[in-house]
């Protein structure tokens, strides 16, 4: 990926709306480090990233200005004001990005993104133009109507989207515009987008341990899985 500008989106623009708690999830300590920060460190450490966009809720600009102080994080390009949604963060955040080749996106609450995840998508990326880590779904899945099952689906075609996702910038950029020009302003993530606009993702494994934590149940497990990590 010589001569290729990579740079990094990390959102961290929730309020623990789920959680109901006064400090918001990204903010929650596991073993006296904030979440975001495990997340920020694989970024920071990651040769092929040039810089980071971190993507705040207006409520926590100061809080977050000095987890970065405090950690002496390097490559935090700006801070940018979070959306509404989740689709809106990351547009903001493209939309303030400039001279960049390809753009990798994380969720700031997965805390146990590896270092080998994110080089592989950003391999991914740069053949595919658009990639995505995700794991196979496990447990069986089904369609349901009216509270009763209706069918079930075949486990070997279900993945479970995580993140990063990384994309040609200009593509990802374009997916969200049209978007935002059909009205629509709450995708669930920016695959989706890219689907809309009839673009393949490219799927690479990713990790069960890849966890998103937004329920205490998800909290109490990542501390259960930071403690196993290798010293």
């Amino acid at each position: 990926m010589k001569d290729k500008v990579i740079k990094a989106i990390i959102l961290a623009g929730g309020y623990s709306r789920r959680m109901k708690l006064k400090v918001p999830k990204q903010l929650l300590k596991i073993e006296k480090k904030p979440i975001l920060a495990y997340s920020l460190d694989a970024f920071e450490r990651c040769k092929l990233i040039k810089s980071i966009v971190l993507v705040v809720h207006k409520k926590y600009v100061s809080q977050c200005r000095n987890l970065v102080k405090k950690y002496r994080y390097k490559k935090i390009e700006q801070l940018c004001l979070g959306g509404r949604t989740r689709q809106q963060s990351v547009f903001n955040a493209l939309t303030r990005i400039k001279d960049c080749n390809y753009v990798i996106i994380h969720d700031g609450v997965r805390p146990f993104v590896t270092k080998k995840i994110i080089s592989q998508v950003l391999k991914a990326v740069k053949k595919f133009g658009a990639a995505t880590c995700a794991v196979k779904a496990v447990d069986t899945t089904v369609e349901a109507k009216q509270g009763s099952i209706d069918s079930v689906l075949s486990r070997q075609k279900l993945w479970h989207i995580q993140t990063p996702q990384a994309f040609k910038f200009n593509l990802i950029l374009k997916a969200h515009r049209n978007a935002r020009a059909k009205k629509i302003f709450a995708a669930s993530d920016d695959a989706q987008l890219l689907l809309n606009s009839k673009k393949k993702i490219k799927l690479i494994n990713g990790s069960y341990s890849n966890i998103k934590v937004t329920t205490k149940s998800d909290l109490l497990l990542a501390k259960k899985l930071n403690r196993r990590k290798p010293r």
